[in-house]
């Protein structure tokens, strides 16, 4: 057992051990650039990054037109306090702003969200679907929380999401109005509800319901100015269904 225990090969397995473990502490903030770059096809960069992967800031940015535009500070930190339990925690604060939370574990995850804002428009643009392009604009709001949720995506919790001076580019006069989402998760399902301001040049109102096999039925009803409305209409004729009362009425 003592020849083992100081054999060169013991000796060179610990050793590179040692180097690997520091080499993963020290690990720089600039690899997380490298990974947003590469997951957003160069869209997306940190930078100004300081620190390591597990404790930095940054800067993110957008590039459009060829051109780089600053998007959020970003903050984080991972904290290893409950690893000995399978659980690790991601902070992330934007632009100075109370750090959002995220637990992970084998099992699944949880998430704290203490009112985090930040610009609509960059964050649209990261999403593949063609209704991202359309010229969205505002400033969104997150607050609440989810609670053990499995990687299949049930969890137990609420969601509040709000966006002030939304607008769409696609439309003559782009200002809509002020909007909030409630997303009320539980019992294998998800229930979301849409309201809009009363005063909005747009209304809104509506339920979806998502079950626990990915399946959803829901009901969204627009209306506000008639010629609003009317060019809404037009822009989605094979997926609205028109009312006498001038409303746009969305059924799946």
């Amino acid at each position: 057992m003592r020849a083992l225990a100081i054999s060169p090969t013991i000796r060179a397995l610990c050793l590179a051990g040692m180097v690997l473990g520091f080499a993963i502490a020290c690990a720089p903030a600039s690899l997380l650039d490298r990974g947003l770059e590469r997951v957003s096809e160069g869209r997306i960069r940190l930078g100004s990054s300081e620190g390591t992967l597990w404790r930095g800031s940054g800067l993110l940015v957008e590039r459009e037109a060829g051109n780089f535009h600053p998007w959020a500070d970003i903050a984080w930190r991972v904290d290893f306090g409950e690893s000995w339990r399978g659980l690790l925690v991601l902070a992330l604060a934007i632009d100075g702003q109370p750090p959002a939370r995220l637990s992970v574990s084998i099992r699944g995850f949880g998430l704290e969200l203490p009112g985090t804002g930040l610009p609509l428009a960059p964050l649209m643009r990261t999403l593949p679907h063609p209704a991202a392009r359309l010229g969205w604009s505002g400033r969104l709001r997150a607050d609440g929380s989810l609670e053990h949720c499995s990687w299949a995506l049930a969890c137990d919790g609420r969601l509040r999401f709000s966006v002030d001076a939304l607008s769409l580019e696609v439309l003559p006069d782009a200002r809509l109005g002020s909007y909030t989402l409630d997303a009320d998760a539980g019992a294998g399902a998800l229930r979301i509800g849409l309201a809009g301001n009363e005063h909005n040049r747009l209304t809104a109102s509506g339920r979806v319901e998502v079950t626990g096999n990915r399946r959803s039925k829901g009901e969204v009803t627009l209306g506000g100015e008639r010629e609003l409305v009317r060019q809404i209409g037009a822009m989605t004729a094979d997926l609205a269904r028109p009312a006498a009362d001038g409303t746009l009425s969305f059924t799946w």
